[in-house]
């Protein structure tokens, strides 16, 4: 008998749709040259530095079907990249649909009955589906990838233990408990185990527990569950949702307080790519492209700008004139040699062990708190008109 890890998925075609099973998925985030990531309404496939392909759990039947099926597409192209992550049958094998699994079955139609649509449309009747899907995104990234969520119904998800191999996606951004990763880790269960379901109300949800849990982590899924569906009712009422910021003294904390200030004055709405409002959350290229999209082009004296930032600063009127002068020559440089992507984790570690090296290279008479004081006025600095930050090559 064949094992869970020498098992093939399938890959299935009606009418114009692809689609593939949860066998077919786990294959793929195990086979070398595939990379697959929770997206947090379903899962990201790219092979071979194809196009990403987005599949996302839909209520259908197939022939073979190894677990959930998954929407991946439509079309020739799709169809094409379905089949290249494929592997030749290694992933996955294309299976013999009933020929009446057509679109009666699925897409936009499935709207009206209010299942899971792969058009992504708001079903009749309101916009529960769309809140549902807001509220798996939430719980793929306050659970920092590790817990996987499932749409069930028109008001029901089912939260699962990862697959192998599936990886965070790069916005997920929880810092609601220190002790996400230490705790929320399930040695214990296969991947894939469905560990509760979940049915909103318009008060909270209620979890129904498929799993036996220990107290410690059966705490921290209900906490992290509730405060994915506050956040997504929430943004359903227009207030802004953002990401916890990292604590204090933390690399890039004051950034990250200072992005969602601003998002907040500009109203921007939900991104796009992260379920956050668009420039809170400064793990999402989505939300990075746009806090930088609003800084003007790079004055020349750069060091003349950063010297009149410092100057203005009362936390640092202990430092004469001179200190000031060298410190501002130290971040301009600091940041015209910046070779990462800027405002992103590594970014902020970089700089700030780079300004503190500066403090000591410079011998600063300055305590603790002056230290805090400056580190945080560097990295108001970022979003200052003029600033330059660097010519990014490395990947974060």
């Amino acid at each position: 008998m064949m094992t869970t890890n020498d098992q093939k998925g399938h890959y299935y075609q009606a009418g114009d749709e692809w689609f593939v099973d949860a066998q077919f998925i786990r294959n793929a985030s195990r086979e070398a040259g595939i990379v697959v990531w929770d997206s947090g309404d379903g899962y990201q496939i790219t092979s071979a530095g194809q196009a990403a392909l987005h599949c996302r759990p839909v209520q259908r039947a197939f022939p073979q079907q190894s677990g959930p099926a998954f929407f991946c597409g439509k079309g020739p192209a799709d169809g094409k990249l379905v089949a290249m992550a494929a592997r030749s049958g290694k992933v996955g094998v294309l299976t013999t649909t009933d020929s009446r699994a057509s679109k009666e079955d699925c897409g936009c139609n499935s709207c009206s009955r209010g299942d899971a649509c792969p058009c992504g449309k708001t079903p009749a009747g309101g916009d529960q589906h769309d809140v549902l899907g807001h509220v798996m995104r939430l719980i793929m990234s306050e659970s920092l990838g590790t817990l996987l969520a499932h749409q069930d119904g028109t008001s029901t998800l089912s939260i699962h233990v990862p697959y192998e191999g599936v990886v965070a996606p790069e916005w997920a951004a929880g810092r609601f408990h220190d002790c996400i990763r230490e705790v929320m880790h399930f040695p214990d269960f296969a991947p894939g185990t469905m560990l509760a379901h979940v049915l909103l109300h318009e008060r909270r949800p209620t979890i129904r527990w498929s799993a036996m849990l220990d107290r410690r982590r059966a705490h921290l899924l209900e906490d992290l569950v509730r405060r994915a569906a506050s956040l997504a009712a929430q943004a359903s009422r227009g207030a802004l949702v953002h990401p916890i910021s990292p604590s204090r003294r933390s690399p890039g904390a004051f950034a990250w307080e200072a992005a969602t200030e601003v998002a907040a004055d500009a109203e921007t709405g939900t991104c796009e790519i992260c379920p956050y409002a668009l420039g809170t959350n400064l793990r999402c290229p989505a939300c990075r492209t746009w806090q930088r999209s609003r800084i003007l082009p790079p004055v020349a004296d750069q060091e003349h700008l950063i010297a009149k930032v410092l100057y203005e600063q009362h936390d640092l009127e202990q430092l004469t004139r001179a200190s000031l002068d060298r410190l501002a020559a130290a971040v301009a440089q600091i940041l015209a040699s910046n070779k990462v992507e800027p405002l992103t984790d590594l970014f902020f570690l970089r700089l700030e062990r780079a300004v503190l090296a500066a403090i000591r290279v410079l011998e600063l008479r300055v305590t603790a708190r002056d230290t805090d004081a400056i580190l945080d006025v560097v990295e108001a600095l970022l979003s200052e008109p003029g600033i330059r930050l660097g010519s990014p090559k490395e990947s974060p």
